[in-house]
């Protein structure tokens, strides 16, 4: 069989695997309406946080907290390699410091490498634990990271298999201390293009 006979079976499997997933989370999500409900509606709100790292700025939480309120932005994002040596009350007064601003944490990002070499991810899983319980002092609850929509040598399945394998672990860690993972798709076309394996798209 010629690989252009082969490719409409992947794409279907694809197809089939994007619907699947659409379908049950909109279940999740129709599920969870009580619960959300009963919560009541208005206590979730978007609010602007300062990435600073993303738009080129360098600066440690104490500057990035200087910006926040200079720019007038309620949220920054971590770091919580500053708070490995600080000790919990520490920590708890910098939080309140935070808070007496009127500025919060937004998301962290994800510091385990979980898309290249095994020894590289399980490096920043060992890592993870003593990252996610600084987060929880700092009162963060979610992680987030992205997807790439390709690999230049591993294959749509053995791509899938082993981001289950990897987030799935990452995830449990988090989660052992109450913290969320989210995940962000990027697709642009130059992406895409750059690799030979197609991923998600």
């Amino acid at each position: 069989m010629t690989e252009t006979q082969r490719q409409p079976s992947a794409s279907l499997s694809r197809r089939a695997f994007l619907q699947s997933a659409a379908a049950a989370a909109a279940a999740l999500h129709l599920a969870d309406v009580p619960a959300r409900a009963s919560r009541g509606a208005g206590k979730v709100r978007f609010y602007k946080n300062l990435g600073h790292g993303h738009i080129g700025v360098r600066a440690n939480q104490q500057q990035a907290l200087d910006y926040a309120v200079k720019f007038g932005f309620e949220g920054i994002t971590p770091n919580p390699g500053e708070f490995e040596n600080r000790s919990a009350t520490e920590i708890r007064d910098w939080v309140e410091t935070m808070k007496s601003k009127g500025v919060r944490y937004g998301a962290a990002g994800l510091s385990v490498e979980f898309r290249r070499d095994e020894e590289s991810f399980e490096r920043g899983l060992e890592r993870l634990p003593k990252e996610a319980a600084i987060l929880r002092q700092l009162g963060v609850t979610r992680v987030a990271t992205w997807i790439l929509p390709g690999h230049g040598e591993l294959t749509y399945l053995q791509n899938f298999k082993q981001h289950e394998r990897r987030l799935r672990e990452a995830a449990g860690v988090l989660g052992d201390q109450g913290i969320r993972l989210g995940l962000e798709f990027v697709g642009p076309r130059t992406s895409r293009a750059r690799n030979r394996f197609p991923f998600i798209c």
